[in-house]
């Protein structure tokens, strides 16, 4: 047996050993439950929220920083600050909301 197979193997048992008690009639209970919502569940909840904006934020300049050689243009570098500065103020913004 290879090391990959053995390696699959162990992944196996350790997932068939976790999810064994939730297949049964208390974890289906269990599931069922709703968990009460924390404030920093809320938080993450939110925080994920916004790493999506700033994930979309960078599509529109990542071809400005790739390769990096391109910020050795002081064009380049001026626009790379405005895009920083614009995320850095709607997050600032996006904190008063709460």
């Amino acid at each position: 047996m290879s090391y990959a197979d053995a390696s699959s193997k162990r992944c196996v048992e350790v997932l068939e050993m976790l999810e064994t008690p939730l297949l049964g009639p208390e974890g289906a209970k269990w599931k069922a439950e709703k968990p009460p919502i924390t404030k920093e569940y809320d938080e993450w909840i939110h925080a994920q929220f916004l790493s999506d904006r700033a994930a979309d934020m960078v599509a529109n300049f990542k071809d400005l920083l790739y390769p990096l050689e391109k910020t050795k243009k002081q064009d380049v570098l001026d626009n790379v600050w405005k895009f920083i500065n614009l995320v850095s103020t709607l997050f600032s913004h996006a904190g008063s909301d709460r």
